[in-house]
């Protein structure tokens, strides 16, 4: 399934990949400045519409700053706005080949 993160995010977990993940506990533990509580549904509007560009990771098995520097092209691709994230990346293209984490490598 090739589609964006936000669009994957929000399926229901038996309808999407199960690396399609938000781990909305995980990212208030690793972001825990964030101004909008810790309501899951909150989290997850966060990281689609502020912290996926901020360099956020969505979850411990997806690390976006080893992911933009593996791939400089698709950092590239990011900071032109061809992207929201690397994780939008790899939700459309790169869940074919491309490691996620340091520890999938």
């Amino acid at each position: 399934m090739a589609e964006p993160a936000d669009i994957l995010l929000r399926l229901p977990p038996t309808q999407r990949p199960a690396w399609a993940l938000f781990d909305a506990e995980w990212y208030l533990r690793a972001y825990p400045e964030l101004p909008c509580g810790s309501n899951p549904d909150a989290l997850l509007d966060y990281y689609l519409a502020i912290g996926a560009r901020q360099g956020h990771s969505p979850s411990p098995l997806f690390d976006e700053a080893f992911y933009l520097a593996r791939n400089p092209d698709v950092a590239v691709l990011v900071a032109e706005g061809d992207y929201r994230s690397g994780f939008d990346h790899f939700c459309q293209f790169g869940h074919r080949g491309l490691s996620p984490h340091w520890l999938f490598d």
